[in-house]
Parts: C-alpha cells; sequence; structure tokens
C-alpha cells in the first residue's frame, strides 16, 4: 500500500499536501482509525478519514485534492496555481484573491472584509480562494496587488474589481452583480439553497409567493418589489423570492404571497401593504439599522421553541402602556443577549400566553431547549434581566451539556473556579460519541461544584491550544489543563475532574463544596479545612456529626469542644450563684 502512495508523493506536493506516514495506533485511535492502516487529511488541525481503496492511488489523489475536501469553513482557502487551475475547471463561479505575504499592508485589512463575506458567497454558489502568485496575476492583467478576479465558467477572461477595498457589503454586491448581470429581478431560490442562505446571510429578507394563476396578487407585489432590490443591496440586505410553500408554512406564511425578513436567522414577518414598496423597504431599513426585537407569529414560535437552544420571548398585548415601556428596555439589551447565544423575540397572542400561565402582560418566557421558565422580577429593569437571561442557574439544561459562544466562554471562564469545556465541531463522528458519554456525567460534575460546557468555536480552540477535536480542557480559576485520555470512558473523565491534583491551586486554599470535601476526605488520611463563615454553627455541628466516626481525630475535636463548653458553663454558674452570697453576708 505505501508503495501505491508513495507513486502520488509528488503529486500531492504540487498540490502543497504533505503526505506522511507515521506508527502509533494510540494516535490512529484517537482520529477514528480503528484497525490501521489508515488515511487522515489535517486542514488548520481538523481532520478527515479517507473511507475508500488506500490501494487506489489514482482515488487517494482525488480525493486529497478535492476542493470540498480541501474547504475550510469560515477562511477563504490559500491555493497554489496548480490547485487554482483544478478549482477553475470544477467552479461555475469562482472569486480570486490576488496578494502578496510581504510588502502589501493593505492585503490583510482587504483579506479581513473578503472573510465576512465568504460564507455569503459560498451561500449564492460562488467559490472564493485566494493566491500569492505575481505572475499569474500578471497573466490576467492585473499589475497591483490586492486585487480581485471574477471566473465564470462560461468565459474565458475574468472581471476585475475596481471598486471600494474597504467595504466587504460593496465587494458582495459587485460579486452577485457579475453572477447575475441582469439582476434587477429577485433571485429565485428554494429548498436546500434557501436553507443555506438564510443560515449564512445576517440580513436577508424572503418573498414567498406563488406562480400559478390562483395568485394574481402574486405577480403585481414580484413586479413592485423588484424595484426596490437595488435599494435592499445598498443596504446590506439581501432580497430573495421562493415558490417552496413548505418552507412558507414552517414559518408561519399561511397566505402568499408573504415577506419575511430573516436577522441572523430570526425570522420576522410583514404585516404591512406589499404592493407599497416603498412602506416595505422603508420597513426592512428600520429592521436592519434599529435595535428591535423581531415579532413572530404563533407557528414561527413554535419553530424556534422545537430549534433553538436559548429562547427569551416577550409576550404582550396591544394598547398595553405597560406593555410598549417594558419592551423599550429589553430592546436596549436585545444586542446583549445575541452575544451570548440568547434569541429574543415578541408575540401578541392571548391564547398562547394562556398556555403557560401567564394572565397580566407583559411578560417574559425564557425557553431552554423548550422548557419554559417565566421571569418573575421587574421586566421594566433591564439590567436585572439580562442578568437573569445570562445566570448559570437559569441557563442549566437537565441531561444536556450546555452549549456556549465565545462570549459566555469567557464570562465562565473568568467567573467559574472550576470549569469543564469539551471542545467539538460539526460534522464529527467522535465529537457525537463523546458528547453521548459525558453528558451522562454532566449532572453528577454540577454536584461537584464543576461547570460543564460545550462550544463549537475554531478561534476559541486555537487560543487555548486546541488543534484536534474533541478535546476537553478543564480551567481552574482561569487555569487550563488538557484532558490527554479516553474521553469515552466517562468515569475516568469525572474521576480526573474530581481528584485532588486537579482541584489544587498554586498559592492559594481551594475552596470546595460538601460534595467535593465528602471525596477528599475519603481519599485522603489528613484534611485541614478552614469554614469561611463559622458563624453558621449548626453547618459546621453537623459536618462534624457525619464524619467523626470516618476520622477518630474528629471525634476527640468535637468531645473536646463539648468539654470546654461544659466546663465554662458551670465555672460561670458557679461565679454567678456561689461568689453572691458571701457578698450578702458582708453587707
Amino acid at each position: 500500500m505505501l508503495l501505491h502512495l508513495e507513486n502520488i508523493d509528488d503529486d500531492c506536493s504540487d498540490y502543497e499536501v504533505h503526505l506522511v506516514k507515521m506508527q502509533d495506533n494510540l494516535m490512529a485511535k484517537k482520529y477514528g482509525i480503528r484497525n490501521p492502516p489508515g488515511l487522515a487529511y489535517f486542514r488548520h488541525g481538523k481532520h478527515l478519514r479517507f473511507t475508500g481503496d488506500l490501494f487506489d492511488e489514482e482515488e487517494v489523489l482525488e480525493w486529497l485534492t478535492n476542493p470540498e475536501n480541501m474547504e475550510m469553513d469560515d477562511a477563504i482557502e490559500r491555493v497554489n496555481r496548480r490547485m487554482f487551475e483544478r478549482i477553475l475547471a470544477k467552479s461555475e463561479y469562482l472569486t480570486v484573491f490576488f496578494y502578496s505575504k510581504s510588502g502589501c499592508k493593505q492585503c490583510v485589512k482587504v483579506l479581513e472584509e473578503l472573510e465576512k463575506i465568504d460564507d455569503d458567497a459560498d451561500a449564492h454558489g460562488v467559490n472564493m480562494v485566494k493566491i500569492d502568485d505575481a505572475a499569474l496575476a500578471k497573466k490576467y492583467g492585473v499589475f497591483a496587488i490586492p486585487a480581485i478576479l471574477f471566473f465564470r465558467n462560461d468565459e474565458k477572461e475574468p472581471v476585475i474589481y475596481a471598486g471600494d477595498f474597504k467595504s466587504g457589503e460593496h465587494i458582495l454586491e459587485w460579486i452577485l452583480l457579475q453572477k447575475n448581470p441582469g439582476s434587477e429581478i429577485i433571485e429565485d431560490v428554494d429548498g436546500d439553497g434557501l436553507k443555506k442562505l438564510i443560515k449564512a446571510a445576517q440580513y436577508l429578507a424572503v418573498l414567498f409567493y406563488s406562480e400559478g394563476s390562483d395568485c394574481e396578487e402574486c405577480k403585481t407585489v414580484l413586479d413592485e418589489l423588484e424595484n426596490i432590490d437595488d435599494d435592499t443591496d445598498r443596504h446590506g440586505i439581501q432580497f430573495v423570492k421562493t415558490t417552496d410553500t413548505a418552507m412558507a408554512q414552517e414559518y408561519g406564511v399561511k397566505e402568499l404571497p408573504g415577506l419575511v425578513y430573516f436577522e441572523k436567522q430570526i425570522p420576522n414577518v410583514y404585516e404591512g401593504d406589499l404592493s407599497a414598496e416603498e412602506e416595505v423597504l422603508q420597513w426592512l431599513v428600520l429592521q436592519k439599522s434599529e435595535d428591535t426585537i423581531e415579532t413572530v407569529n404563533r407557528d414561527m414560535l413554535e419553530r424556534l421553541i422545537e430549534e433553538t437552544q436559548y429562547l427569551a420571548v416577550f409576550f404582550y398585548k396591544p394598547h398595553c402602556k405597560a406593555c410598549d415601556q417594558a419592551l423599550r428596555e429589553l430592546e436596549n439589551i436585545d444586542d446583549d443577549t445575541d452575544l451570548y447565544g440568547i434569541h429574543m423575540v415578541k408575540i401578541s397572542d392571548p391564547a398562547l400566553a394562556k398556555r403557560y400561565g401567564i394572565k397580566t402582560f407583559p411578560a417574559l418566557v425564557y425557553f431552554r431547549n423548550a422548557n419554559p421558565l417565566i421571569y418573575d422580577g421587574d421586566i421594566k429593569n433591564e439590567e436585572a434581566v439580562l442578568e437573569w437571561l445570562i445566570d448559570d442557574d437559569n441557563r442549566e439544561l437537565a441531561d444536556e451539556i450546555e452549549a456556549v459562544n465565545r462570549r459566555m466562554l469567557d464570562k465562565l471562564v473568568e467567573d467559574s473556579p472550576f470549569l469543564a469545556v469539551l471542545f467539538h465541531e460539526e460534522e464529527c463522528e467522535d465529537c457525537d460519541k463523546v458528547l453521548k458519554e459525558l453528558e451522562n456525567i454532566d449532572d453528577e460534575a454540577d454536584v461537584f461544584g464543576i461547570d460543564f460546557v460545550k462550544i463549537n468555536d475554531l478561534e476559541a480552540a486555537m487560543e487555548y491550544g486546541v488543534t484536534t477535536f474533541p478535546t476537553l480542557v478543564y480551567f481552574r480559576k482561569k487555569t487550563p489543563v488538557i484532558y490527554d485520555g479516553d474521553l469515552l470512558n466517562e468515569e475516568k473523565v469525572l474521576a480526573w475532574l474530581t481528584c485532588h491534583e486537579n482541584i489544587e491551586l498554586k498559592d492559594e486554599i481551594e475552596e470546595v463544596n460538601r460534595k467535593m470535601l465528602d471525596k477528599l476526605l475519603d481519599e485522603n488520611d489528613f484534611v485541614a479545612v478552614f469554614f469561611c463563615d463559622l458563624m453558621k454553627e449548626e453547618e459546621v455541628l453537623e459536618w462534624l456529626k457525619k464524619n467523626r466516626y470516618r476520622h477518630p481525630e474528629l471525634s476527640l475535636f468535637m468531645y473536646a469542644l463539648i468539654a470546654i463548653s461544659t466546663a465554662f458553663i458551670l465555672y460561670t454558674l458557679f461565679l454567678i450563684f456561689c461568689m453572691k452570697a458571701p457578698r450578702e453576708k458582708k453587707e
């Protein structure tokens, strides 16, 4: 087999793919190769496992150089000339960023802007790569770096971007215009393409309509809204249309035509006159520019409850001054809740509110994996509401490790003395298996005072030195320790998290809860315990009673305390009663 792979070693080098071999069964098992030989492909620390025939070198080379396998999320792929030619031959639309690693300060800033729109371009079917090759750039008429070129599969010559490099939105608008030169009409998408677009686009307007003769209004509305398509593009709002009735029903659109605005995947239904194009444009711009909480209907809310891990729902009723005042306060924290991964929407539906026991308005219900929790504090106090929403006790999910984003992880690392974090990624079989095992010990870890969360964030992983997935990192007062054992053995993981060596902090007395203290007493012959609040005598006495038979020295200590206390009481009584009589005689 090695002889076959050595035949393609030089070809791999041409594509800047390094082919190496290793004899280590433990490492092989770590990356899902149970029965060597096996082939794993690493891209910036992420790995793919080859499942084909290792004796077929052509199949292996095809798999290694496949653009889909070489592609990485949230990063524009760097290619060489040969890789570029291969991708160009397979791509219908391709955007190429020519840059230079040295002597080009502007290239870094332009690359940052392009990486912001990479997912949006991909959602529209446009691949994007970067290349450091001045000779190739000159071949296509580029004599100044940086440069952006757009290639169409049906045209030999590319189009060179001649606009503002500082605006990613302008570049994206130009790319989409090159893809559809006659794009004065609203782009039509359906099915998986629409789902992918909703997930990728930050601001998106979707018109649900019908092409049949049964909807005469649809054609009229479509003609009107196509007049504002360019205006929405200028405001950074993508506008698409679809005849996908199944998707319309999922988002609660019962009558066609219907307009739904998505901001970071949260839907908001337009309830005005769709034929009034200027009003529609004004509404879309208002939704994007102002910190407004999205309005949803019952169908959309039920979908969000089912799909969203953390969802805050504001229930209100029309013509309610208290509701309006509370809403203004909550809109001040809408962006903050987004940063913590909590989506916030509002709904006016008394019948639905009644389902959750709401009789007075306004009211706020917090759904954690569809489990509701009603806020019983002052809903007009925005800071108190935000603190309640991000509180660890309220975010905790039963029988499941909570998912957090980068902002929430930073807060937990700062606040939690003992924090276990599982770094994972999507489409990772090993991650799913490990996650299933570790969820069995989540509650036990919580009993020991250890917060357990999971995160899917490549930048956060790189910050803490995590290069492979899944990886467990244990933070003790902000200090990270990486677990190097078998993550599929939940008992060993729990034992490692709760062992004395891991909770020990340098130059500091570790703070423990009762469960952790009991474990330390079981495992160690001598333990010195400092009770922070000795005024809680009942708690101290209960602990002493519980542990006196386990440690004889504690029994002696307790008996000594009782003897001293008794002697003090008797001596006090002696002074009061025995010394009183002689004084009376003297008088």
